[in-house]
């Protein structure tokens, strides 16, 4: 992933960003980008929302999990 040479203060590691496809940026930047394709099954943390740069494409056989009280939305 790329963020265009910035750097948040809270932003430390690429490496779960990576494997995992998800980041929480707390720093200064409004900006977050995502991967255009879900290819590992993935479930929304319990207690947490999600969000997703659109278009999205779901690989098949993969599962996106929403559970009962969490919400993804897609933008």
């Amino acid at each position: 992933m790329a963020y265009l040479g910035v750097t948040p203060a809270a932003f430390t590691s690429a490496s779960s960003i990576e494997t995992t496809g998800t980041v929480e940026i707390t720093g200064n930047t409004p900006i977050y980008e995502n991967t255009l394709t879900v290819s590992t099954d993935y479930t929304i943390t319990d207690g947490r929302n999600a969000m997703s740069a659109g278009p999205i494409t779901i690989a098949s056989g993969v599962t996106v999990t929403v559970g009962t009280g969490e919400t993804w939305t897609v933008v």
